[in-house]
């Protein structure tokens, strides 16, 4: 079915994380152009606010140098811009 949209897989194991997901929020601008992510102010639905929710993210990322993706390293920088995490 990917493939049938023209979709791009760098990782077979991203097509595994894709089938758990309900819900994926993307925003990719500046992505290709600059080859960096950045986090912008969330949409929260609920009782916990935008330090919380990027704090929490950062706990279920990958936190080792290496072996982050480009997401991965996006949440973990902006907990550690902040003081809240340490490697």
């Amino acid at each position: 079915r990917l493939a049938s949209r023209k979709v791009i897989v760098a990782r077979l194991s991203a097509i595994e994380e894709l089938a758990g997901m309900t819900i994926l929020c993307s925003d990719k601008t500046g992505t290709l152009t600059q080859n960096k992510l950045s986090l912008k102010e969330p949409l929260l639905m609920g009782d916990m606010n935008a330090e919380e929710l990027v704090f929490y993210s950062a706990l279920s990322a990958k936190r080792v140098e290496g072996a982050q993706d480009a997401i991965d390293k996006c949440i973990v920088d902006a907990v550690k811009t902040k003081g809240k995490l340490t490697s």
